[in-house]
């Protein structure tokens, strides 16, 4: 089967993940889109990677034409993004695709991200390491992007026992997987995209934490009453004041941690004030290259 490679390149990570969402509103069906981060392929230290983010869309061919490749360009060219290249290729298909460009990465202190059609190495499963294996598909989570990476460093430090966790935007199920791990208790993890929820329920079960694990497709409505230990949104920063203003530290019991990621460090200060004038109490700041999570109390 021939498929169309639709790649648009940027080496800034907030408009890596508008990309990814904005082509991937191009898929259908058993098409979507991967993420891949230049650098050495085989380290799995995410400290290697270099800046350069590939975000790739893959379709199949019968619907490349010239008016849809002009629609892709002009859409982009609209929202100020880069100009996409396009080139075919024969006899593989997408998921093969994007197998390529996933690599076992190391992330927190305990864990180990591993592609779950790549064997584990023996030295690393020597290690006393978390294993988390992996099939993002075209949901967003594979843990070399440094929010996740902010995200499960904070989940180490937080989760005890029995802890009920709210998982917002949960992507491929990563920190919901690492939460429950961490032996946390019942987690409602919830994702606005119904492929997310697919993914994330192939990964509850390969990981062996379904049964603790609640996943939904919706949004903030659907998290609930208040009552959760630990909130955690890994999302873009317009989203996440949003959900303040939607009643986000009213879900958490008096005393709960609220774990924000996907904030530029620039974006920080503004999120910072947004929490501390609702009443929250700022715990900690964590930044990882140009990205900062947010640990705060209410």
């Amino acid at each position: 089967m021939d498929w169309l490679e639709i790649t648009a390149t940027t080496t800034n990570q907030e408009q890596a993940e508008i990309l990814e969402a904005e082509l991937g509103g191009f898929a259908q069906g058993d098409e979507g889109v991967a993420t891949q981060q230049l650098g050495d392929p085989e380290a799995i230290d995410p400290g290697t990677l270099r800046a350069q983010i590939a975000i790739k869309l893959f379709v199949r061919t019968e619907r490349d034409t010239s008016g849809f490749r002009h629609e892709i360009i002009e859409h982009l060219a609209n929202l100020n993004l880069p100009v996409p290249t396009f080139q075919t290729f024969h006899d593989e298909d997408w998921e093969n695709a994007w197998k390529k460009h996933h690599h076992p990465v190391r992330i927190g202190q305990r864990f180990l991200i591993q592609p779950s059609w790549l064997p584990i190495d023996p030295a690393t499963a020597a290690e006393d390491l978390l294993v988390i294996e992996l099939d993002p598909g075209p949901a967003f989570g594979t843990g070399a992007h440094e929010t996740t990476q902010l995200c499960v460093s904070a989940l180490e430090a937080l989760v005890r026992p029995n802890d009920r966790v709210l998982d917002l935007g949960t992507g491929s199920g990563i920190l919901a997987i690492a939460a429950s791990l961490l032996g946390s208790g019942p987690v409602l993890a919830i994702d606005n995209d119904a492929r997310a929820i697919t993914t994330a329920e192939e990964n509850l079960d390969r990981n062996g934490v379904a049964p603790n694990i609640d996943l939904q497709v919706g949004s903030l409505t659907e998290a609930g009453a208040a009552g959760y230990d630990i909130i955690l949104a890994n999302i873009l920063a317009p989203v996440l004041h949003n959900f303040l203003d939607e009643g986000l530290l009213d879900r958490l019991r008096p005393g709960g941690h609220l774990i924000l990621s996907g904030l530029l460090e620039s974006q920080a200060p503004d999120m910072v004030e947004d929490l501390t004038s609702r009443g929250a109490s700022i715990e900690s700041t964590d930044s990882q290259g140009r990205w900062t999570a947010i640990i705060a109390t209410f």
